[in-house]
């Protein structure tokens, strides 16, 4: 934050070069996307994941598919997509050096040779021929000491180089191994030519902005370059200002950092989107919709959702699948409850059409979508388990995991493969995947707490998953309640209940005590500002009032891994009588060990938002049947709560009334509970 705000001081002191070494009128002239591919080049590995277009509305979009499965494939098909004419621009392309053909070594005493001291032109050309040159495999990185007087010749002219000489330099990297180290030759050149951009950003047009951001981000250096923080933080200013391709360029960049730029106005690029979607390319739109789901922006304005739904599936014939993995995201991530009728409407069933020709990955992100608006289709179910057999031993874990965990999720039981989720388990114990779950840590126990829903617990991944060195590696070594997840609580509460015989390490009981603190302290009540704690309190008042009283019944979280509180209340078994909440459980927000014997039977009522039950059907989803499962381990009987919370607020208090009666049977107990009110 403190360099972030020096870099700021400097460039409000930055005095205004302007673009000497280009052209006004090809200046003026670059906007639109800029496709950084050069065939015959090992550009090709720094290729960005979605390429640019211009003039694509006088061309006819092409059905070019790609498996999206790796990088590599991903860069072909950007080659292939320029090949094509849909996309491109030639402006920045031209410049870009390539590696020379001839087989001859750079020879290094021609580079002791070399004068370091002539003017910035020859320079640069010396800077070029070597960059051209194949090299012997010790001198391949620019941070040998061979090429330590050029890197510092090169650093101390910078401040009389024109900006076009300062691109010149960075197009040249291009052709150097990247090099992360925070020491040597590369590392200084780069931090160097940061400074000098950042120092003439203020003076740069919109367009050189972007230019240069392409230039950094053909090294490799887009996501820590301050120039291209403070060139989107300018450009970022004024959306509304922008032309359709300069915006599609700032939407590729905010993709390209990962994360969300603090002073890119994202409500007015939705605004901009939503008046102008319709003049977008479907490959443009796609590009743009990555651009809101990589900076954790959520589009508020339903419409535009709604808009982006019906543009991918006019389109379905002839988008490619990056740019249909690249909407579904975005669908995903900005979808509101209340809109699940559109999407089930006019995107699901033309997915499901074309689900058996998709590439697994696509596959993954339409199950993802599925999972998350918890919206059930066979077909696509049927081949999704199919694809995922398929594809058990060559996909990633992430992708197992959100594959499997759509189907637990949906409670898709496959005929044709009935051991679906074993076979997945067995994929995750194999010694081929170990290194891949080092790697990626969280996904262990993500994978783990979705097998919950199967009542499946594998010994030896939960072992490895709850053992000190694995917590250690994935949160830290002062791993706390704040750091680990709360499905690492709720897979403790299900080993504990449903794997009795499982011996290895758990959560330690400090560390399981003050998640269960932090999960469940709050206890909804008359003065809850929540709309579900206000319904959840208004159903215990109700619950209480049939029973015959408040110390009837109670408010607490029996499982605290699982979002909402339980209203609990005890019969006896024979009568069905209400019998009071012992005192000891009166103070407690969730259960610490085990209810007491009241001397009858434990009921509770739990229910969940809109997010708990599966669409149309109104069944629970697989998390729901767990804690369905965990309840009844307990001795409790539970009483899902049939009606999400966001279709139980409009109703009326009588309305409320008749679904609690429902939901608890009353009309078996309303003549006994009667004599005791």
């Amino acid at each position: 934050m403190a360099s972030r705000l020096l870099l700021q001081i400097q460039h409000s002191l930055a005095p205004r070069y302007c673009f000497h070494g280009l052209p006004s009128k090809t200046a003026n002239s670059i906007s639109g996307y800029f496709s950084p591919i050069l065939t015959s080049c090992p550009l090709q590995k720094f290729l960005p994941r979605m390429c640019f277009s211009t003039n694509f509305e006088a061309q006819p979009e092409t059905p070019i598919k790609t498996s999206l499965e790796s990088v590599e494939l991903e860069n072909t098909f950007a080659v292939k997509v320029l090949q094509n004419g849909c996309f491109g621009i030639k402006h920045a392309m031209d410049a870009f050096p390539k590696l020379r053909d001839n087989t001859t070594m750079l020879n290094p005493s021609e580079v002791q040779k070399m004068d370091w001291s002539d003017s910035i032109p020859k320079l640069l050309e010396q800077f070029q021929y070597i960059s051209e040159q194949r090299k012997p495999q010790e001198y391949c990185l620019l941070s040998h000491e061979l090429f330590t007087p050029m890197t510092e010749a090169l650093i101390k002219r910078f401040p009389n180089m024109a900006d076009e000489e300062i691109l010149q330099i960075l197009r040249n990297l291009t052709m150097w191994p990247r090099d992360h180290t925070s020491s040597g030759n590369y590392s200084h050149l780069t931090k160097a030519l940061d400074q000098e951009c950042v120092m003439r950003v203020r003076s740069w047009k919109t367009s050189q902005i972007l230019l240069a951001a392409l230039h950094w981000y053909l090294i490799g250096r887009a996501k820590s370059s301050d120039c291209v923080y403070l060139g989107l933080k300018k450009v970022g200013r004024k959306t509304h200002r922008l032309t359709k391709s300069q915006f599609v360029q700032l939407m590729f960049f905010l993709n390209a950092s990962r994360c969300h730029h603090p002073s890119v106005n994202m409500m007015e690029a939705e605004w901009k989107m939503y008046k102008e979607i319709d003049q977008f390319t479907i490959h443009e739109l796609g590009i743009i919709c990555l651009g809101f789901f990589k900076s954790q922006t959520t589009i508020k304005e339903p419409k535009l959702v709604e808009a982006i739904i019906d543009r991918l599936a006019e389109n379905i014939d002839i988008v490619h699948d990056f740019t249909v993995t690249a909407i579904l995201k975005c669908i995903r991530h900005s979808l509101p409850f209340t809109h699940h009728d559109y999407l089930v409407e006019n995107l699901i069933p033309v997915l499901a059409e074309r689900f058996d020709k998709y590439p697994f990955v696509v596959c993954v992100h339409i199950a993802s979508l599925l999972n998350k608006n918890h919206i059930q289709n066979d077909k696509i179910l049927k081949t999704l388990a199919q694809k995922l057999k398929e594809n058990m031993k060559t996909a990633r874990i992430k992708e197992l995991t959100a594959v499997a965990g759509c189907l637990s999720g949906l409670n898709y039981k496959c005929e044709e493969i009935p051991n679906i989720y074993e076979l997945t388990v067995n994929e995750f114990q194999s010694p081929d995947r170990q290194d891949e779950i080092m790697e990626h840590p969280r996904q262990l126990s993500i994978f783990l707490n979705k097998m919950q829903a199967e009542e499946l617990y594998p010994e030896d991944l939960l072992s490895k998953a709850f053992s000190h060195e694995f917590l250690v590696h994935c949160f830290g070594k002062r791993f706390n309640r704040f750091s680990v997840p709360v499905h690492y609580l709720q897979l403790s509460e299900g080993v504990k209940l449903e794997a009795p015989s499982y011996q290895g390490p758990l959560l330690s009981p400090e560390l399981e005590e003050s998640m269960k603190d932090k999960a469940a302290w709050y206890v909804p009540n008359e003065n809850s500002r929540i709309k579900a704690d206000k319904l959840i309190y208004s159903m215990y008042c109700q619950l209480s009032d049939l029973l015959g009283g408040q110390e009837y019944a109670k408010i607490m979280s029996i499982l605290p891994s699982f979002m909402k509180p339980d209203i609990i209340y005890c019969l006896e078994e024979e009568t069905g009588r209400p019998l009071p909440i012992p005192e000891e459980l009166r103070p407690d927000a969730y259960l610490k060990t085990t209810l007491p014997s009241a001397g009858g039977k434990w009921h509770c009522i739990y229910g969940t938002g809109e997010f708990g039950h599966c669409y149309k059907t109104g069944e629970p989803v697989g998390y729901m049947r767990l804690r369905e499962r965990l309840l009844t381990k307990l001795g409790i009987e539970p009483h899902f709560c049939f009606l999400p919370f966001i279709k139980m607020l409009p109703l009326s208090e009588e309305e409320r009334l008749d679904v609690i009666k429902q939901i608890i049977n009353y009309s078996k107990y309303e003549q006994i509970w009667r004599t005791n009110r």
